[in-house]
Formats: C-alpha cells, structure tokens, sequence
C-alpha cells in the first residue's frame, strides 16, 4: 500500500506531513489567518489552491457590496454603499481613504475594489485593498474617466517570487454618456481603450478592440476570470479582453431571450450566466462557459420561479427605469454552486442550486435594483506605482 503523500521540507518553509493532515489543520484556520498562512510558505498557498482541497477549505466570499438610492438625495446625500455579510469576514471599510465616506465601490477583483470620491472637478479614483488599508490614486486618463473596469491578477499566480501582484484598470472611452431610458436606440459605440498598468504607473492607448463595433451594458461591473476581463454588450454577446489591452474578442450568450440582459459571474473558475427564460412561466436558466476559446456554454441550472416569489422589480440588470415582474439573480458565489437575488419585500437571498435552500441575506432599502459587487478580502499589499 503506497505511503500517503507528504509535504516536503525545504527553503519555503514546508514540513513533513502527509498532505491531508496539512489540509486539515489550514481548514480549521480562520479566513484571516488562511491568507496569511499562504503568504508564509508556497507548498502551504499552493495546496490551499488545489482544485481537490478547495472545498475543504474556508470560502472566500466575505459578502456582498451594494449601492443604495436614498430616497430624498437632499436629505440622504444621494447614493451611498452597504455591505450585506455572507461570510466570516467582515468588511473593514473606506475611511482609510482620503474621500472618506465619499467614496463609492465601482468595480471589485480578488480583493480590490475600484472606488471613484468626491465629484465636480474634485473627482479622484483610486484602486484600494479594504483588508489592508492600502491604495493608489489613478492619474487621469487621456479621455476622462467614463466606462471603467478593474483586473486583478490572483495574489498565487501574480507574484511568482514574492512582488505585489500587479492590477489593471480599463477606461472605455466613448464620445458622449450612454441614455439610460428603456426606449433608447442610440447608445453610444465604444470609441476607444485605455489601459492603466500598476507596473508604470500611466495610461497606454490600446487598439486591440478598434476594429470591433460594441456598446457596452454599465453599472454591471467586470468579471475577471480566464485572463480576461469580461463585460455584457447591448449586443447579447460578451466582450473579452486581455487586461494590458493586447487582444479582445466578442462571445456570443447561450441563449436569447425577452428579458434584455442577464447576470455575468463568475463561480468556481467559469464564467457564469443567469437569465430568465420565459415571461408568463418564470424560470432561471444557469449557464457556464466550458470551453472559452470555443466559446461554447453548458446549462448547468434551470429552476422556477416558486423556490421565491417574485415582486414587482422597478429597474432591470441594468439599472433602466421600468416596471417589470421578474425574478433575477444578481451575484453568483465565487467557490459554491449558489447565487444571491432580491425577491419579496426587498429582500437579498441566498439560494442553493443543488438543495434548493433558501436563507435571507438582508433587508434591502432602496425601491430600485440596486449593484451588487462581490467582496473577497486579499491580504497582498498594492504595488508601488509611483
């Protein structure tokens, strides 16, 4: 009978035990200490990593960031964001910054959130690390901020000899803001890519996407996953591009249907999609894209509407202003087959795809859809761009 396999000692600090034991004493750890157990020693990251230990492991997600539409802007403010707990960890917060509670999350990749503050000629943006308290203020691009998406590389991937794994942000420039009325038509093409690399620290022009004619949906958010960065277009397709803007490419959704957009995530290493398939007979279709160079999409999911009766939603996945009576799913869970959704009485629910379980989140405020952004902390300090 062959001897379990051990992890071997050396200059990374391992030790010799079995693998299974060194799984089992990483699982009992708290999040917090997980992540810093894997900065320690590579043998420790990379079998926390693994594909086969991952679910013995504590979950990443440590919840959901939101932004809320205060009723009266005159006495709240206007928009301001919360955080809805689904996990351990709680989230630090934006004081750290110096916009302070003006800040506002646009975008979120393996622990980076993308944040715009203050407005009018005050306005700053700035890519940050709540779990470390750390960030950087992005200089201004050549077209003025407009449709911005972040990149993050993994901490485990990106830092092969210990640097601060590096991030990208991308500005879509377009020539005038895009209408966001229902009956619109004439939405603007994107014109034009900038790229901010954290490695130089400036802003590249890219042409990588000029030759491709794309409109994209905003307010959504990115999802990073397969190397790309990945966005809904007004188009039903998925515009992938590389995030030092070398290469894009359009992918077609699975499925086409009345309601106008679906859900983009990502979930156990595949891009995610979840669109309501029917509009007198209510059902949630899940897709994963299998094969990305093919482009080719399984349905893993369909469920109806019952598991959680459906209320009158005042805006779609976009944000645009209508009345629909629709069931959506808004997050998908980064490491388990479970996706988040605001239902009856404004509230956010969890939903199990395998068990069907349904647990309530939170309470939302807010009588329109409000963005939702997944938060897994990193530990991983920024790097230095300056």
């Amino acid at each position: 009978m062959a001897s379990p396999r051990t992890m071997e000692s050396g200059e990374d600090g391992g030790c010799p035990l079995p693998e299974d034991l060194v799984v089992e004493v990483l699982r009992r750890l708290p999040y917090r200490s997980l992540c810093r157990a894997r900065c320690i020693c590579k043998s420790w990251r990379d079998l926390s990593y693994h594909p086969d230990h991952r679910w013995r492991l504590p979950q990443d997600l440590s919840g959901l960031l939101y932004t809320n539409h205060a009723p009266s802007r005159r006495a709240h403010g206007g928009s301001f964001f919360r955080f809805a707990p689904a996990g351990s960890s709680p989230f630090p917060g934006l004081g750290f910054l110096p916009c302070g509670a003006r800040a506002r999350p646009l975008d979120c990749c393996n622990g980076l959130l993308l944040c715009r503050g203050g407005g009018g000629a005050d306005r700053c943006y700035y890519v940050c690390n709540p779990a470390t308290g750390k960030f950087a203020a992005l200089p201004k691009p050549a077209a003025g901020f407009q449709a911005m998406a972040l990149a993050a590389f993994e901490p485990h991937g990106a830092s092969p000899h210990g640097a601060s794994p590096r991030f990208h942000v991308l500005n879509f420039a377009r020539p005038e803001p895009v209408r966001r009325d229902l009956l619109s038509r004439n939405e603007s093409w994107v014109q034009g890519l900038e790229v901010f690399s954290s490695h130089t620290g400036r802003w590249v022009q890219s042409h990588a996407c000029s030759d491709t004619r794309f409109r994209l949906v905003e307010g959504m958010g990115s999802v990073f996953v397969n190397g790309f960065v990945n966005l809904l277009t007004l188009e039903k397709k998925v515009l992938a591009v590389d995030p030092e803007g070398r290469a894009c490419r359009l992918i077609f959704l699975p499925v086409a249907t009345w309601f106008r957009f679906g859900c983009l995530g990502q979930s156990q290493g595949f891009l995610q999609y979840a669109v309501q398939e029917d509009r007198v007979f209510p059902m949630m279709q899940v897709w994963a894209l299998t094969d990305f160079e093919e482009g080719d999409w399984v349905l893993k999911h369909r469920f109806d509407i019952e598991v959680a009766p459906p209320k009158d939603i005042m805006s779609d996945y976009a944000g645009i202003n209508s009345r629909f009576h629709v069931f959506y799913v808004v997050v998908f869970h980064p490491e388990k087959d479970l996706v988040f959704l605001p239902v009856e009485g404004y509230k956010l629910l969890s939903y199990n795809l395998i068990t069907a379980e349904v647990k309530e989140i939170c309470m939302l405020d807010p009588k329109k859809r409000p963005r939702f952004l997944v938060y897994v902390p990193s530990y991983v300090d920024l790097p230095n761009i300056w």
